[in-house]
């Protein structure tokens, strides 16, 4: 009976893990969604939140010399430091606003105006809302 109950229970886990997306993609863009693409989601922010981190700490080191860095230096900086930074730039994941200012927004990702996400300012990397993020780049 023991043995019986523990097959049981195995089969409704085995079976609770194994159901199909709740919608299936339409095109060949689109993602069925689920734990994998919640994975997919999460290393892709971690990503982004490392590459912010690193060109929020190239910026400091910049500014402190009295200038605020350009885009085209902190682009040519990727280049040279991150291929994957570079790429992210490229692609336009990475947004570098047209002028920079200590207490403005230095680096944000495509879709923060509209979705919040990875932003860096003087105080560091940080995730705001899109709402957050309209009133620091007003500023």
């Amino acid at each position: 009976m023991r043995d019986v109950a523990m097959l049981l229970g195995v089969t409704l886990l085995a079976s609770a893990g194994c159901k199909p997306p709740m919608q299936k993609p339409t095109k060949p863009t689109e993602r069925a969604g689920g734990l994998i693409s919640q994975i997919h989601d999460r290393v892709d922010e971690a990503v982004v939140m490392e590459m912010i981190k690193n060109l929020h700490l190239h910026i400091l080191q910049e500014e402190s010399t009295g200038q605020m860095p350009t885009p085209e230096s902190l682009r040519e900086y990727a280049k040279a430091e991150s291929k994957k930074t570079a790429d992210l730039f490229e692609k336009g994941v990475l947004v570098l606003p047209e002028k920079m200012t200590r207490s403005g927004v230095w680096v944000y990702e495509k879709d923060v105006p509209t979705k919040g996400g990875w932003i860096a300012v003087q105080a560091g990397p940080r995730k705001v809302t899109a709402e957050e993020f309209k009133q620091l780049i007003g500023n």
